[in-house]
């Protein structure tokens, strides 16, 4: 039962991030050709099936956190969707050639909007209410988001120079460099809130849960909605995926591996 109503609510939000879209002003570019999708008219019912699966997974990780976050179903639905909007938009600024500047602000509030809605939907008709617990920054916290943002700087650097990934670092390393720096603290802050309600007790599982299903998952899902619009590469797309989703695993399970020596 409660699978059946993740996929209504994929599919729902899909379709209110379809209907979204003619909203938003058409930034233009020339750097990327149009996907297979939009050439032969299938892209709506792509979009359509893709988004489905891709917001249903997201949806599946709230199934198995929700018991751990605090507060009432709603609330509890509203961090869950903050938490995602924050990894979303973060990924959406990329400094990237085709990105039109409008883009970098209307794309991030959009699908903040519907990341948001979807997360009060999950707490309405999933979550059972839980005492109020307040989550407090610390100075260990401080360290261990410092631990992710320099292991993801670390895999990213390995992404630019070495793989040559698709990027503006050559043209304009620092706004990349800014980017990628402000992508691990945001990365860090949703680990430092999500990994003490990983239940998991190992800390390669722990890590694990975290940089492959939370971090991984969302990300697969952002990146593979590309080849639906524009004609990527996709070993390009596979390359940056994984090393991210590696690196921030790695960070992770540093980060736990101190925090159980202590």
């Amino acid at each position: 039962m409660k699978m059946i109503k993740l996929v209504l609510i994929g599919f729902i939000i899909t379709m209110l991030r379809a209907m979204l879209q003619p909203l938003m002003p058409v930034g233009h570019q020339t750097v990327l050709s149009p996907s297979m999708f939009i050439n032969n008219g299938s892209m709506p019912i792509v979009f359509i099936l893709y988004g489905t699966f891709a917001y249903t997974m997201i949806a599946v990780i709230f199934l198995f956190l929700h018991k751990n976050l605090s507060g009432n179903r709603i609330i509890k639905g509203l961090k869950f969707g903050i938490l995602y909007s924050l990894l979303w938009s973060i990924y959406l600024m990329e400094p990237l050639a085709h990105g039109a500047p409008i883009d970098k602000i209307t794309y991030p509030i959009i699908d903040s909007a519907v990341l948001i809605v979807m997360g009060l939907l999950l707490g309405r008709f999933i979550a059972q209410s839980s005492p109020i617990e307040k989550h407090k920054l610390t100075k260990r916290s401080l360290l261990d988001i410092g631990f992710i943002t320099v292991l993801f700087f670390i895999g990213r650097m390995i992404e630019y120079t070495i793989f040559n990934i698709y990027s503006s670092f050559n043209k304009s390393p620092v706004s990349s460099i800014v980017w990628v720096i402000g992508t691990g603290i945001v990365i860090g802050l949703v680990f430092d809130y999500i990994n003490p309600l990983i239940g998991s007790k190992s800390t390669i599982s722990k890590s694990f849960i975290f940089g492959f299903i939370i971090f991984g998952v969302d990300l697969i899902a952002f990146n593979f909605f590309i080849p639906i619009v524009f004609n990527f590469n996709i070993l390009d797309l596979f390359i940056r995926t994984i090393i991210d989703i590696v690196f921030v695993f790695i960070g992770s399970y540093i980060v736990n591996k101190i925090r159980d020596r202590k």
